[in-house]
């Protein structure tokens, strides 16, 4: 590896099989812009092309922020319904655009077997509408745009969000507006940033970055209705 990636270690959470996929150093990074749905871009490079770990052995794919302890017939099932049929391929090294494709959607069919909880799938769906966004396919964003919208909405009326979760509360309500703004859905749009505002824009244990933006967001909405 050159000296702008490295070789992370993992253990596959179903069938335990070590073994590592590539990374890019945080300190290549250098963020040019973030869109208002939170997605970053880079100079020259693309992290999230390597979000997803998928194991050689047996085709599990996650994020680097699973911690989701798996029971024994979740395992099982995986095994049974994806593992069998699975054509081998290894996805540790570095990425093509297909290629990062491939290993998120492998992770939302991984999640779905095994029951991952709804805010885990949204931020994978949301990611990979961002890497469609890159590389300025439309459709294929605003898909997986709306299934991330579906999905929060779902981790929304269940209290999905735990202290590990990939996103908080406010984040998700918040993004729960703008991507519905984005998908042309107003009332929706209405609806969730009217909840972030009266619950989290003057609540002091939310970030002043967070509050801030959530309020600045909505003005911007507003006069983008009028």
């Amino acid at each position: 590896m050159d000296d702008i990636y490295y070789m992370k270690k993992f253990t596959c959470p179903v069938c335990e099989n070590a073994f590592s996929s590539t990374k890019i150093k945080s300190s290549k990074l250098i963020p040019l812009k973030t869109d208002t749905d939170m997605c970053t871009y880079y100079k020259g490079l693309n992290p999230y092309f390597y979000e997803i770990n998928v194991c050689p052995k047996c085709g599990f794919a996650f994020s680097d922020h699973f911690k989701h302890e798996l029971r024994v017939n979740d395992k099982s099932s995986f095994l049974k319904i994806f593992s069998s049929r699975w054509k081998k391929q290894d996805l540790c090294g570095i990425r093509t655009f297909d290629q990062a494709v491939d290993a998120f959607e492998i992770a939302i069919l991984s999640g779905q077997i095994v029951n991952l909880n709804p805010g885990k799938m949204a931020v994978i769906c949301l990611r990979l509408s961002w890497i469609y966004r890159m590389q300025n396919k439309k459709d294929d964003e605003r898909r997986f745009m709306k299934s991330a919208v579906d999905l929060l909405e779902k981790a929304y009326e269940v209290g999905g969000i735990d202290d590990d979760e990939d996103i908080s509360p406010e984040i998700l309500v918040y993004l729960l507006g703008e991507l519905n703004f984005r998908l042309r859905n107003r009332n929706e749009t209405v609806k969730w940033f009217n909840i972030a505002i009266s619950r989290y824009s003057k609540d002091p244990s939310v970030k002043k970055r967070i509050s801030n933006m959530i309020s600045d967001r909505w003005l911007e909405i507003k006069d983008n209705f009028k």
